[in-house]
């Protein structure tokens, strides 16, 4: 899986602003991968299995920036709303 998939708001930003349907293929294709990041994270701690790693850090950053775009965490996606909730509490995320 592809976490640069999360990022594609950027697209999401800048489609017209008076044109919703320009932004509806976006915000699907991002949802879509935070289901499929929520069915990973179903069977494992991390996003890239048991320990933390730079995956860990860029689906954070995907999903700082998703919030941006009015794309957040879907309320089905448990698993992955455990997950983020937990690297909240990591030290180096307020840092």
């Amino acid at each position: 899986m592809k976490i640069g998939k999360v990022l594609l708001c950027t697209s999401y930003l800048h489609s017209p602003p008076n044109n919703p349907l320009a932004h509806r293929p976006y915000k699907e294709q991002a949802i879509a991968t935070l289901n499929r990041l929520d069915q990973v994270l179903a069977t494992q701690p991390f996003i890239a299995g048991d320990r933390f790693t730079v995956a860990d850090i860029t689906a954070l950053a995907g999903l700082a920036f998703g919030g941006a775009c009015q794309i957040t965490i879907p309320e089905t996606a448990t698993h992955l709303q455990v997950w983020h909730d937990r690297m909240q509490q990591r030290p180096s995320f307020s840092a």
